[in-house]
C-alpha cells in the first residue's frame, strides 16, 4: 500500500512538471528554477504551507532527485539507475491491475501503464507490432533462449505478448528519450524502427528427409511429443534453433515441417500463399544443404532442384548456407550471396546469374523467371504452379487434385492479369508433342514451365499494350501488327521491299510426324504483292506466312516500334480464301492457324532507306501501314 501511496504521489507531480516544460527543457541550464518548480509542485499536492519542518524538506530532496532520474535517465549514475528500475518493478507489481502472471513467471501488460515517458506512444508501438504479427509474420514460430534451447512452438498471440513485454522493458531508454516526435510521420517511421528489432525472427530452407523412419518431425509430431529426440528429423530442428540463437541473436525461428498445420486446409493454403513473403522478411535464411561438405561440390545439392526453394533462394534479404554438418559455407559474410564463389555455384546449378540475384524480381522478365523453374521438381503435381505465385507477385486459391495443367492455367491467368509486361508470357518453343497436344485454351500460352528452355534470349522490349489481353474461349485476344512474307523458295535473289520497311527472319517449324527444318522468309518484299501468278498456292503451302508482331505501341495516329527495333512475332497461316494479298485486305470471317515454332521469332525492323536503322525505334504512321504492306488487327490466337 506504501508502494501504491506513492506511486499515486508522484505521477500527478510528473506529468504536471511534463506539460510545463516540454521538450525544451534543460535539466543543466534551469536546476535552480527546475527545484523551485517542483518543490512548489509537491506543496500544491500536499495541500501544506511553506512553514514545513527539516523531515519535510529531507522528502521533497529526495523526490526532486526521483522525479529527476525518471525525467532524465541519461543524467542519473548507474547505481541510481538500477534503483529506479526496481522502483519501477514494484510499482507495476503492486499496483497494475491489467498485469496478469503466466505459467513460466512471464507478464503481460494489456494497457501501458501511466509511468512511462510517453504511454500514447509506446501503445500505438505495440498496437503497429501487434499488426505487424498477425499480418506480416507466420502462423506460429518455434520459440526458444539466447542458446537455442527450451524449444516452444507459440502462436501469433502468444508471439505478441511475449514482444509487448519487452517492448515496455526498453521503451523508455531505447526509444523515447532519442526520437523526435514533433512530426507525425517520424513518429510513426520511427516506431516501426523501434518495432523491427523485436519482429527478427529466422527462417529455414531446405529439402525433406526421405527417411521415414527417422525423417521430418510435423507439428502433430510436435504436439503429440511424438518423436525421438536422437532422430535425424529432431536434430535437423534443433541445430536450425541453435544457429538462430547463437550466429544471429533471434529467439524465434519458423520451419515448414513444425510450424504449418498441414490438417487444416484453410492454414495450409494461408501459409502457401504468404511463404514468398515470410521469407523476404525474415532476419535470416538459414538454408540447409544436406549433401553438401563443401563450397566446392554446393551445386550438386538436391536443394537446387526442388520446387519450392527456387523462391526460398530468390525472397530473402539475408542468406546464410550451412553444410551437412551445420558449419557456416562462408565464415565472414553478413550475406552469401555476396560471396563470388558461392554465386558461381549458384549460377553453376541454376543458370541464374550474380546481375539477376541482385536484382528485384519485378527487373526480371517473366519468361526468363519462368525458364529458372523449368529445372525444378516437386512431389505433388500442382505445386509447379503454386511455389511459383510469389515469384511473379500473384496470389491464388490452392485446389490439390486439379492437376498440375489446371493449376499452371489459373497461374497464367494471374500473370497476364496483374503483370504490366504479360505479353512476354508467350517467350517460348514447341517441342513434338507440344504440336500434337496443347492443353491450353491458347496456343500463344504455354502449359508447363520447361517449355521457357526454348525461350529467345534476345533484349527485347514490352511496351504496355493499348487494349487489354484477355484470355477466352476463342483464345488469347490480342491487337497484333501483321507482316506477310515469303520463303527464299519463292523470294528474288535480292529483297525488294514494297514500301519503307523490310526484315528477314528465322523460323524453325514443329510439325507432327515432319523432320524440323529451318527456313529463311523475307518480310514485306514486293514479290508477295505483285510479282506471283500463284500467290494462293503458295499460301497454303507455307511459303507465305504472315508475321504476327506483339511488341508495338499503338498510339492514336502512330504505331510505334520500340528501341532496338526487334520484333517479337508469332507465325500465321491464313487460308487463301480470306485473304487479298494484293489489295492486303482479310475477308471477316477468317480463319487463320498458329505455326508451331521450335524458338520464338524475333527480327530486326530495317527501313529501305536506311533512316531508322539507329535502333532508337520507329513511328510508322497508321494511314501508311498499307503503303508499307502492314496490318493492324485484332485477333483470337
Amino acid at each position: 500500500m506504501v508502494i501504491k501511496a506513492l506511486k499515486n504521489f508522484i505521477v500527478p507531480i510528473i506529468q504536471a512538471q511534463s506539460l510545463v516544460l516540454g521538450k525544451q527543457f534543460s535539466f543543466e541550464r534551469s536546476e535552480w528554477h527546475y527545484l523551485s518548480y517542483t518543490t512548489a509542485t509537491v506543496h500544491s499536492c500536499v495541500g501544506v504551507s511553506q512553514n514545513v519542518n527539516d523531515e519535510a524538506l529531507d522528502l521533497i530532496a529526495a523526490l526532486n532527485k526521483f522525479v529527476t532520474a525518471l525525467m532524465h535517465p541519461s543524467s542519473v549514475p548507474k547505481d541510481s539507475a538500477r534503483k529506479q528500475k526496481c522502483i519501477g518493478k514494484s510499482l507495476e507489481s503492486e499496483s497494475n491491475p491489467n498485469l496478469e502472471r503466466s505459467v513460466d513467471g512471464r507478464s503481460e501488460i494489456n494497457t501501458v501503464s501511466s509511468y512511462h515517458l510517453n504511454p500514447p506512444l509506446l501503445q500505438k508501438a505495440i498496437d503497429m507490432m501487434r499488426y505487424q504479427v498477425f499480418n506480416e509474420m507466420p502462423i506460429r514460430l518455434l520459440a526458444f533462449d539466447t542458446e537455442g534451447s527450451h524449444l516452444e512452438l507459440v502462436e501469433r498471440s502468444e508471439i505478441s505478448r511475449r514482444i509487448a513485454l519487452q517492448m515496455q522493458r526498453d521503451f523508455d531508454q531505447n526509444f523515447a528519450a532519442a526520437t523526435d516526435l514533433t512530426q507525425p510521420a517520424s513518429a510513426e517511421r520511427d516506431i516501426r524502427n523501434f518495432n523491427s528489432q523485436y519482429l527478427r525472427f529466422a527462417i529455414l530452407s531446405h529439402t525433406w528427409i526421405q527417411d521415414a523412419t527417422q525423417g521430418e518431425i510435423t507439428y502433430t509430431d510436435w504436439n503429440l511429443h511424438n518423436f525421438d529426440r536422437n532422430s535425424i528429423g529432431y536434430q535437423k530442428v534443433a541445430n536450425f534453433c541453435r544457429a538462430a540463437a547463437n550466429d544471429y541473436g533471434v529467439s524465434f525461428g519458423w520451419m515448414d515441417t513444425i510450424c504449418i498445420n498441414k490438417e487444416s486446409s484453410s492454414e495450409l493454403d494461408e501459409s502457401i500463399r504468404s511463404m514468398f513473403k515470410w521469407y523476404s522478411r525474415a532476419h535470416v535464411c538459414i538454408t540447409y544443404l544436406g549433401c553438401t561438405t563443401a563450397p566446392e561440390n554446393m551445386r550438386l545439392d538436391p536443394w537446387f532442384m526442388r520446387g519450392w526453394t527456387l523462391q526460398e533462394l530468390l525472397a530473402p534479404r539475408n542468406t546464410k548456407f550451412y553444410t551437412a554438418d551445420w558449419r557456416k559455407l562462408n565464415t565472414t559474410l553478413n550475406h552469401d550471396l555476396e560471396d563470388d564463389s558461392i554465386v558461381e555455384e549458384i549460377r553453376t546449378a541454376t543458370t541464374i546469374t550474380k546481375y539477376e540475384l541482385t536484382q528485384p524480381l519485378p527487373n526480371i522478365s517473366i519468361s526468363r523467371k519462368m525458364q529458372w523453374a523449368a529445372y525444378r521438381r516437386v512431389t505433388r503435381a500442382e505445386d509447379v504452379a503454386y511455389s511459383l505465385m510469389g515469384i511473379f507477385g500473384v496470389s491464388m486459391s490452392t485446389a490439390y487434385g486439379e492437376g498440375a495443367e489446371c493449376a499452371f492455367a489459373r497461374l497464367i491467368k494471374e500473370i497476364l492479369e496483374f503483370s504490366r509486361h504479360s505479353l512476354d508470357l508467350v517467350n517460348f518453343g514447341y517441342r513434338q508433342m507440344d504440336a500434337i497436344f496443347s492443353p491450353s485454351k491458347s496456343v500463344l500460352l504455354p502449359s508447363r514451365p520447361d517449355q521457357y528452355l526454348l525461350r529467345v534470349n534476345v533484349l527485347i522490349t514490352w511496351p504496355l499494350p493499348s487494349t487489354p489481353v484477355t484470355i477466352t474461349h476463342l483464345g488469347l485476344r490480342v491487337t497484333v501488327l501483321l507482316m506477310p512474307g515469303c520463303s527464299k523458295n519463292i523470294s528474288p535473289l535480292r529483297l525488294r521491299p514494297l514500301g519503307g520497311y523490310h526484315a528477314t527472319a528465322a523460323v524453325q517449324f514443329v510439325r507432327s510426324g515432319i523432320p524440323e527444318s529451318k527456313s529463311i522468309f523475307n518480310l514485306l518484299d514486293a514479290s508477295i504483292y505483285t510479282e506471283s501468278q500463284d500467290r494462293n498456292h503458295y499460301l497454303d503451302s507455307w511459303d507465305i506466312v504472315f508475321f504476327g508482331v506483339l511488341n508495338f505501341l499503338e498510339r492514336p495516329s502512330t504505331v510505334d516500334v520500340p528501341d532496338g527495333n526487334v520484333c517479337f512475332a508469332k507465325p500465321l497461316l491464313f487460308k487463301n480464301e480470306y485473304v487479298d494479298l494484293e489489295t492486303l485486305v482479310f475477308r471477316t470471317p477468317s480463319q487463320h492457324q498458329v505455326l508451331f515454332t521450335k524458338q520464338p521469332v524475333a527480327f530486326q525492323l530495317r527501313s529501305t532507306n536506311g533512316e531508322d536503322d539507329s535502333g532508337a525505334g520507329i513511328k510508322i504512321p497508321k494511314n501508311e501501314l498499307r503503303k508499307h504492306g502492314m496490318y493492324l488487327r485484332t485477333m483470337y490466337l
